[in-house]
């Protein structure tokens, strides 16, 4: 698979980091929080350094990486926002290059599942700058732990 106009892949995504920059990286994988129009404060996603498009072109590295990384991603957005639940999402449909959401899920919103995804209530920028501060946090603190 090639990277041509891939948005995860150009130059203009190293020029346009999300909302507070980058809270994650490693040599497989970066996590940002999504932009305040997609969704609630600590909706972050997940993206492949390399350019695949789907869990099928993993190398088995990045397999055995993807676990681990998602439970503690998992934690923090729990631990961050007070979220109940934190739903994966995954598609590839708008950019043909691997990610996922993760998206905070709180009791009191009336819909659950695929129906809160397509209408989860927006975040402001401040909002996301402040919650991509937060997860940075939570997530340095395991990693110091871990060795």
């Amino acid at each position: 698979m090639t990277n041509e106009r891939c948005f995860l892949c150009d130059d203009q995504r190293r020029e346009d980091p999300p909302p507070g920059g980058w809270v994650y990286g490693d040599p497989m994988w970066r996590v940002g929080h999504a932009p305040a129009s997609y969704g609630p404060a600590g909706l972050v996603v997940l993206e492949s350094r390399r350019h695949f498009l789907d869990a099928a072109e993993m190398t088995p590295d990045e397999a055995i990486a993807l676990g681990p990384l998602l439970r503690r991603l998992v934690a923090a957005v729990k631990q961050t926002t007070g979220a109940a639940r934190v739903y994966l999402f995954s598609t590839m449909a708008q950019v043909p290059h691997f990610h996922a959401m993760l998206i905070p899920w709180w009791p009191d919103q009336q819909a659950r599942g695929p129906a809160y995804v397509a209408d989860m209530p927006p975040c402001t920028q401040r909002q996301a700058e402040c919650a991509a501060a937060d997860l940075r946090g939570a997530l340095e603190v395991p990693r110091r732990h871990m060795g």
